[in-house]
């Protein structure tokens, strides 16, 4: 789970016990989507919360600002037993960390078979020339393969291009 979906969740649940009352009935809800996460929180109160003018440094009432400002969208929905407060965290920063992780693991590996291209970090001059000998070495495979590079080449530009707009 991402750092901002425990951090929402953590408000929306300690929103209950400040306002519901220590011991109060809630449950949470999850639910995960292609670019999403929305996190529910019901409980069996009526009272709908207001985003307060707390002061910056203060302790309390902050919450709601916080989840307004970490949460693609928001609001409070009234149930019949009560309401539930939702919020939807982006997962495309997640994608992201997770492409970079996996791209740092294959020149990691790249580099222990690849002469002279062990502990190749970065955007350097090197990592980037080790970066451009593994592109064309797995164009290769792709070739032997019966595959086209042109076209996985178009593909993977085209499919970098769409997820680099989404982070933006």
């Amino acid at each position: 789970m991402s750092d901002e979906a425990e951090l929402a969740m953590t408000e929306l649940a300690t929103n209950v016990i400040q306002h519901v009352g220590e011991g109060a009935s809630a449950s949470i809800v999850m639910e995960v989507s292609d670019r999403s996460l929305r996190i529910e929180v019901h409980d069996e109160s009526y009272e709908t919360p207001r985003v307060s003018g707390a002061e910056r440094w203060s302790e309390h009432g902050r919450g709601l600002q916080l989840l307004a400002g970490l949460a693609v969208d928001w609001g409070v929905l009234l149930t019949t037993t009560g309401k539930a407060i939702w919020c939807e965290i982006s997962l495309d920063h997640i994608r992201h960390r997770a492409r970079v992780r996996r791209a740092a693991a294959v020149m990691e590996g790249y580099g222990r078979v690849a002469d002279g291209h062990q502990g190749l970090v970065g955007h350097s001059a090197a990592g980037q020339e080790a970066v451009t000998h593994a592109i064309c070495d797995l164009l290769h495979w792709i070739s032997v393969q019966g595959g086209d590079p042109d076209t996985v080449l178009d593909q993977a530009l085209l499919q970098y291009e769409a997820e680099a707009d989404l982070a933006a």
